[in-house]
């Protein structure tokens, strides 16, 4: 008596989708990477880079606009980082983890960490927002951010059609 043993071959990953996922990694873990790099080198250059910056404003009029208006704001911003630093960190990291399980799900062609991967990177762009406001300038990041984002998860959608 013979057996027939039937397998079910495995489903072959587009290369559009493996290219995606690798610059997803890039991008995530490079990112998480980058804040915990931020994390512990910050502090030390807090103050070479607060004099620096102050310096620039001391000899800008008020009256030069943008120029003035950025330089400030960076300020403000350093402040914040540093008072904020562990919870930026934190947040930050969270994500970029999030992000990358997403991708490794999606790279072995699982639905759920398309949902995973979107919903983790459109929170993550709320992080900027919610420690440093709605300034001008970080509106410009975040939109840059968001245009990224939208992008990554329209092309992963589209693939959505490979992943059970």
């Amino acid at each position: 008596m013979e057996e027939t043993i039937t397998t079910n071959p495995t489903k072959k990953r587009p290369g559009f989708l493996t290219a995606l996922c690798v610059l997803s990694y890039i991008g995530s873990g490079g990112s998480a990477l980058y804040y915990l790099y931020n994390h512990f080198t910050f502090p030390a250059g807090y103050d070479d880079k607060v004099e620096k910056l102050q310096d620039v404003l001391d000899q800008l009029p008020e009256q030069s606009g943008i120029l003035y208006n950025s330089t400030k704001a960076g300020l403000d911003k350093m402040e914040i980082m540093l008072e904020n630093l562990s919870a930026i960190t934190a947040s930050n990291l969270l994500f970029a983890i999030l992000s990358v399980i997403g991708i490794t799900l999606m790279f072995k062609l699982k639905k759920n960490g398309f949902y995973l991967y979107s919903l983790a990177n459109m929170f993550w762009l709320v992080v900027p927002l919610y420690f440093f406001g709605f300034g001008s300038t970080n509106l410009m990041g975040v939109g840059l951010g968001l245009l990224f984002t939208i992008l990554f998860i329209i092309l992963y959608g589209v693939n959505l059609k490979h992943m059970e």
